[in-house]
């Protein structure tokens, strides 16, 4: 018998939420960029293509783990991302950092948000936080969670409440 979350990705999970493949891992992503770093750098392949970013931190550092996870709008724009940047070099950075490009675990927005809301904390640095934009605006991820988190997710920031 398999972990409940492999049986979940055997269940579909891995394909997203409509059966396709719409959430890749980058990887080989420069350790000083933040998840609006990462959005730059996505919005120079095409605007409003993704909707989600989340850059994991080692919260022992300022730096993040050299890996992200992004959810494009589609199957289709997530497949093209992949082809055209999977080997290519960061524009943003001087060094030069290969990008690596895989099939994330966790697919579909509503899927990563669940996900990131249940193993975050709310007193995480909002820069920490994944980006979520809907309806055209980013919005935070407490607002996320409320809007897909779904039955019985929840996050509430004090940053959010300090507003």
């Amino acid at each position: 018998q398999g972990s409940p979350a492999r049986s979940r990705l055997a269940a579909g999970d891995a394909a997203g939420e409509g059966g396709d493949v719409t959430t890749l891992m980058v990887r080989g992503l420069p350790r000083k960029y933040t998840a609006a770093e990462l959005a730059e750098e996505l919005r120079a392949f095409s605007t409003g293509v993704f909707d989600f970013v989340y850059v994991p931190c080692d919260p022992k550092t300022p730096f993040n783990l050299g890996y992200a996870f992004v959810n494009f709008v589609d199957a289709p724009t997530a497949a093209e991302f992949k082809e055209l940047m999977d080997g290519t070099t960061w524009r943003l950075v001087e060094r030069v950092k290969t990008i690596k490009i895989v099939t994330a675990q966790v697919q579909g927005l509503h899927n990563n948000i669940s996900h990131c809301a249940q193993r975050l904390t709310p007193d995480i640095d909002e820069a920490r936080l994944p980006l979520v934009i809907h309806a055209g605006r980013e919005i935070s991820f407490a607002e996320s969670v409320a809007l897909f988190g779904g039955p019985g997710v929840s996050f509430s920031s004090d940053v959010d409440e300090q507003r």
